[in-house]
């Protein structure tokens, strides 16, 4: 499930109909303890050029992206503390990525602290990544995020 999924998930031009379709389908013909796939897949990094190094998981990641992975994420799906921290990194290698512009996006805003108040336990276990995360974000949600981690 994850190769398939890797590809659309890590492609910075993934289109918001395109993350509109790929939410629906991921919600509707998946069961709730197949999500934590799609979760892992895109925590995985995307593929890199013929001889260069991988860029690091999230570091394609678009609004579009973020909107999937938080339709997936309201399925509550049940996340090990591994995936958990996978995520985190991600999340914190998105957010220092300037290319993706994420850092000033509510909407990713609201996937971090999605992650901090859906999953507590977890999440204080990868606090550092969130932190990284949180400290990078720039968008109205950055104080109300910084709280919500540092209480971890």
């Amino acid at each position: 499930m994850g190769a398939c999924l890797q590809p659309l998930l890590g492609d910075p031009g993934l289109t918001k109909h395109q993350g509109e379709l790929l939410t629906g389908t991921i919600r509707a013909a998946l069961p709730a303890q197949v999500l934590t796939d799609a979760l892992a897949a895109a925590c995985a990094a995307p593929a890199a050029g013929r001889g260069a190094a991988h860029p690091p998981a999230g570091s394609g990641w678009s609004e579009h992206t973020v909107d999937v992975l938080l339709g997936v994420l309201g399925g509550k799906p049940v996340l090990s503390a591994g995936v958990l921290a996978q995520l985190a990194e991600a999340c914190a290698a998105a957010a220092a990525a300037a290319a993706t512009g994420l850092a000033a996006s509510p909407k990713f805003a609201k996937l971090v602290l999605s992650l901090v108040r859906q999953y507590l336990d977890a999440a204080a276990a990868a606090k550092p990544a969130l932190q990284r995360a949180a400290q990078a974000c720039t968008s109205f949600m950055a104080k109300s995020l910084l709280a919500a981690v540092g209480k971890l």
